[in-house]
């Protein structure tokens, strides 16, 4: 499920998903969960089942040429844990914070310029449960290639003259 709620006059959007792990080989595919209404947790917790729910916020300001923009996911929380011991792998999450700007110069045809902060927590899109039940299809990761447990700054830069439009610069770190 997504949802979203868009405020056009100051380019504001915010974003609400959840998502679900199921890993069931013997019962197949839950009608439940194509309800569009109910939280899967709900579902989750009523039929006893144990796949992973997974919930996301993400936003995006639009402001002339630059767009801030951020993502958060959960995988699990327990409200405890998050003041009390730091190190506890209960609490696996990942967020994104991120800007992108879009110059107006009269030397390049278009560019853009992007800085970029990614985070995932230990065992993030993962279950304790069962070792199938990952954020992934055909055991290949679908949430990022290094998976979970990394820290990373992107940096972005991409460019081409407005005379020579054959050419272009770029760079990915």
């Amino acid at each position: 499920h997504r949802g979203s709620l868009e405020f056009d006059k100051i380019g504001l959007e915010l974003g609400f998903s959840e998502m679900v792990i199921q890993s069931r080989t013997n019962s197949g595919f839950d009608l439940n969960y194509l309800n569009p209404v109910i939280f899967y947790r709900a579902i989750e917790r009523d039929l006893g089942s144990s796949d992973n729910a997974l919930i996301a916020f993400d936003a995006k300001w639009k402001k002339r040429n630059f767009m801030f923009y951020g993502q958060l996911i959960i995988d699990e929380f327990n409200f405890s844990s998050v003041f009390g011991n730091r190190t506890s792998y209960l609490n696996k999450f990942g967020n994104q914070l991120g800007v992108y700007y879009t110059p107006k110069w009269s030397v390049l045809k278009q560019s853009y310029i992007q800085l970029e902060y990614n985070a995932v927590r230990p065992y993030t899109y993962s279950h304790r449960r069962n070792s199938s039940n990952f954020y992934g299809a055909y055991n290949q990761a679908l949430a990022h290639p290094l998976e979970s447990n990394f820290r990373e700054i992107i940096f972005r830069f991409f460019a081409v003259p407005s005379r020579h439009q054959r050419w272009a610069v770029k760079n990915t770190t």
